[in-house]
């Protein structure tokens, strides 16, 4: 049974359109792994800038990533979703070429937030709706854990030899290797684009708020209070038990690599299980999980939080993902993800805010994005239905 669903999912992913799509996901994200976790770091530790600084960027980054939606949502009517996948990577090189070059020449932290939120926005508006037109509705859960298990795949190796390299070399050698598999990544989709076809695309602003959308609003705002605190504030903390670039990312390909292994097994179940109900129950869990990371105090516990941590996180994102690919292939898909986008933005940027206006040092910042989570993980999930 087990060589049977193997063989399946091999079936989906050699699909032509969804192979192209698969192979540049692939480089973005092997580029993305190497160094994204360690970028807030290089800003604290390797530049000097104050964690209110940081949490600054960050908002510039978020509030221009849903910019970057908007901006798609413009552009989509009249050209290829593949042309604006394309149009994105420059701009992502961009960013990390000021990076590059940051400590030599006088760059603003709130350009590097433009250039990152802009690219990001772009492509993830671009390749949430090619996903949804290229999918199979019938096997959309396979083709989405085939996204979320190849990209668990790559955080196993991604932030090791990340790690491996700051700590060889130094951030410089990495931004080089980022650049070359961002450009690398244009060569699949310059063939999809080629095969795409061209259509005008019919939308309409007053659809991105349909009373459709909003009646999961408050399961992507907590999402994106999600996505922040996981992916940001939680490396941050295992850095600070650490203290290395190649300890950060074992500890982080090391939970990964448990985390595989249970992420794989369960998004096996999601065909046979209520989605909705995974769904919340695996982003309470996360938040609960989120509130014993406060108390960590060993590099034994750090690594046990981290592989809960990144399970818990993993299940979550796989079952909501695929009920949003099915949400956007019944409604319109682009007014859909720019209403997802909205309240994720809304969620990771009142965070931020909160946060910024507390005024608490590093570590008691952190601390705090925990227990916010795990508070709003709970309300949500037992008081907002």
């Amino acid at each position: 049974m087990q060589a049977h669903n193997h063989f399946r999912l091999l079936h989906f992913s050699l699909k032509k359109d969804l192979d192209d799509i698969y192979l540049t996901l692939f480089l973005r994200t092997f580029a993305l792994t190497l160094i994204g976790i360690f970028i807030p770091l290089y800003l604290l530790k390797e530049l000097h800038f104050a964690f209110a600084d940081v949490l600054m960027y960050l908002m510039m980054v978020y509030i221009f990533l849903l910019c970057g939606y908007l901006i798609g949502f413009v552009l989509i009517r009249f050209i290829r979703t593949e042309t604006l996948i394309l149009i994105s990577i420059p701009i992502q090189i961009a960013y990390y070429f000021l990076l590059y070059n940051f400590d030599t020449r006088n760059i603003s932290l709130a350009v590097l937030g433009v250039l990152l939120g802009l690219s990001e926005g772009i492509f993830w508006l671009a390749y949430n709706v090619d996903f949804t037109k290229f999918s199979d509705k019938t096997h959309r859960v396979d083709e989405v854990k085939i996204w979320y298990v190849l990209a668990s795949a790559i955080g196993v190796i991604g932030p090791l030899l990340g790690g491996f390299l700051l700590t060889r070399f130094d951030f410089h050698v990495v931004f080089i290797l980022v650049i070359i598999l961002l450009c690398l990544s244009f060569v699949p989709l310059i063939a999809l684009e080629k095969r795409s076809p061209v259509y005008p695309r019919v939308i309409h602003f007053k659809y991105v708020f349909h009373k459709g959308h909003v009646k999961n609003a408050q399961r992507y705002y907590v999402q994106g209070v999600r996505h922040l605190i996981t992916g940001v504030f939680w490396p941050l903390t295992i850095f600070v038990f650490v203290k290395e670039y190649f300890s950060l990312g074992l500890v982080t390909s090391g939970a990964a690599f448990v985390s595989f292994f249970v992420i794989w097994w369960t998004s096996g179940q999601l065909t046979k299980v209520n989605r909705v109900v995974l769904t919340d129950f695996s982003a309470l869990i996360h938040g609960l999980v989120s509130f014993i990371k406060v108390s960590v105090t060993t590099f034994e516990q750090v690594f046990l939080v981290a592989i809960a941590s990144y399970t818990t996180y993993g299940v979550s994102e796989i079952a909501a993902e695929s009920l949003s690919f099915d949400q956007a292939s019944k409604s319109r898909p682009v007014e859909f993800f720019v209403f997802r986008e909205v309240m994720l933005t809304l969620g990771r940027v009142s965070m931020l805010a909160v946060i910024f206006f507390v005024g608490l040092d590093l570590l008691a910042s952190l601390k705090l994005g925990f227990i916010l989570l795990g508070a709003i993980s709970i309300l949500q999930r037992f008081f907002l239905h």
